[in-house]
């Protein structure tokens, strides 16, 4: 069967794309394929949202669902209008055209069969952004177009306060009616502006600038950075700098680093430029040692792998907090010594906390200093470990004097031009160790895709063989990074005067 989607449209997203900028709606109708291919984390941003929405409509019993595939929006504007006409009360993914614009609602809901409308928009965020209200004004003006009567607009989302189980508090709403109404008055002059640009021969003159970012990442960011001719490393990779200023250097066309170089920066700014321009890796010896020597033997050097979801799963957790559900520990009992390895990674789904937290006991033993890059994070998960589960409070607090961290030492006494701005373990080892210290090629090469595999594996219909992949690729990342932080600190200490 054809699809019924009319390419002349505009549906809510496209109108949203272009609210941004109107040169990404233009490129995304006429030149999709500068997109990089959607991957496995914006798909699961798609999943989360979808469970967010399921999970709202249990707030709406006996509603109806609007069930028409996704491409025959006829047929979905055709059951809508049959679900009203039938009393229905609360109608899911209600479908509307008007003036050519097509909107899904979340959720349609009223009081009784002669009440006026709610419309309710679902959002996985923990609060309404700007974003949010255009968005409900642009479906408000389409389901009043299309004849349906609203007496509200809402915008419903995560309420951070919500512990599990008791998930009856997991939403909050918040009336937009006030504005809904303000951005209702300029959409017709938006939907207007952005069929001119669709129906344009050449993309529209739109310079780089911080919608480019904001709010939310451009697909075809790297493409028009690549037009703009945007150097290898320039003013937009020098570590810290406000957005503000970053585009007010761009605009006055101070964009490469040797063109700024005069300018006042920061220390760490300064270290970045001058390294970048000179080539020369800069290495301050002697505070790398000042801190190292403070470091107590054995060295457990340790990273945590977690998982997050917007609906809460597991005893006293909330939204979007971040569960281990693994850990990595490399144990150094002296100075190039041979290393010892312990691990623990989660494979149901169960609480990972209950077994992960005797495992991480006993690997970092009672003394020594605990090695993490960016130790913020995992002292983090600690504390709130030891809060969920009393009985292991005291070890658990006793871990957290013992934290180091190597992230402080490279972000200040340490620069290479290949760090190119950033000082995540990900850019550093690379520069520092060599190729093989790359986390390209790998199965799992980053937290995101972690947490997506522990979401795999620990589902019960997971079959035995990608199982066994997943364990092995979630082994060989978390390994790995405790192992470059192993090989990073004893880098420092050969460049040091321990």
């Amino acid at each position: 069967m054809e699809s019924s989607i009319n390419p002349a449209r505009l549906s809510k997203s496209k109108i949203l794309l272009g609210a941004q900028c109107q040169k990404a709606l233009y490129l995304d109708r006429h030149h999709s394929d500068l997109k990089p291919t959607s991957g496995i984390s914006l798909q699961a941003v798609f999943d989360q949202g979808h469970a967010v929405g399921v999970e709202a409509r249990k707030r709406f019993p006996g509603g109806v669902l609007i069930q028409a595939p996704y491409d025959q929006v006829e047929l979905a504007v055709a059951q809508t209008k049959a679900a009203i006409e039938q009393g229905a009360l609360s109608i899911f993914e209600a479908t509307f055209v008007h003036d050519g614009v097509q909107v899904k609602v979340d959720i349609l809901h009223r009081k009784s069969a002669r009440a006026k409308w709610r419309l309710i928009e679902v959002k996985s965020s923990t609060s309404v952004k700007e974003t949010h209200r255009l968005d409900a004004a642009i479906q408000a003006w389409v389901v009043a177009g299309a004849g349906v009567s609203l007496v509200s607009t809402e915008v419903m989302h995560i309420n951070t306060e919500c512990r599990f189980p008791n998930l009856k508090n997991l939403f909050t709403r918040v009336d937009v009616s006030e504005a809904v109404r303000e951005h209702g008055e300029k959409i017709p002059a938006l939907i207007a502006a952005l069929r001119l640009v669709v129906a344009r021969k050449t993309a529209p003159p739109i310079d780089i600038g911080p919608h480019c970012t904001s709010p939310y990442a451009c697909a075809f960011e790297s493409h028009c950075f690549a037009e703009k001719e945007i150097p290898d490393l320039s003013v937009f990779d020098v570590p810290g700098i406000a957005s503000k200023k970053k585009w007010a250097l761009y605009q006055t066309g101070r964009i490469t680093l040797d063109s700024v170089h005069a300018d006042p920066w920061n220390r760490n700014q300064r270290r970045m430029i001058d390294a970048s321009l000179s080539g020369k890796r800069f290495v301050n010896s002697a505070a790398v040692w000042a801190t190292l020597k403070t470091w107590r033997f054995p060295l457990y050097f340790l990273d945590f792998e977690t998982v997050s979801s917007a609906i809460p799963r597991w005893p006293s957790t909330k939204s979007y907090q971040q569960i281990p559900f693994q850990f990595s520990c490399h144990v150094e009992r002296k100075a190039g010594g041979k290393l010892a390895h312990t691990e623990y990674l989660h494979t149901d789904t169960s609480d990972p906390r209950e077994r992960l937290i005797p495992a991480l006991l006993e690997a970092c033993e009672d003394s020594g200093s605990i090695v993490s890059y960016n130790m913020s994070f995992e002292a983090a998960r600690i504390k709130e470990m030891a809060m969920a589960f009393p009985g292991h409070a005291r070890r658990l607090r006793s871990l957290l004097p013992r934290f180091v961290d190597p992230l402080p030492i490279f972000r200040a006494e340490v620069y290479d031009r290949e760090f190119r701005g950033s000082f995540s373990i990900k850019s550093v080892a690379p520069a520092i160790l060599g190729v093989t210290s790359s986390y390209e090629g790998m199965t799992i090469s980053e937290g995101g895709l972690a947490t997506l595999a522990f979401e795999e594996l620990s589902a019960p219909d997971c079959s035995d063989v990608r199982k066994q992949e997943l364990v092995a690729g979630l082994r060989e990342y978390c390994a790995k990074d405790t192992m470059e932080m192993v090989k990073l600190v004893r880098w420092l200490r050969s460049t040091s005067e321990c």
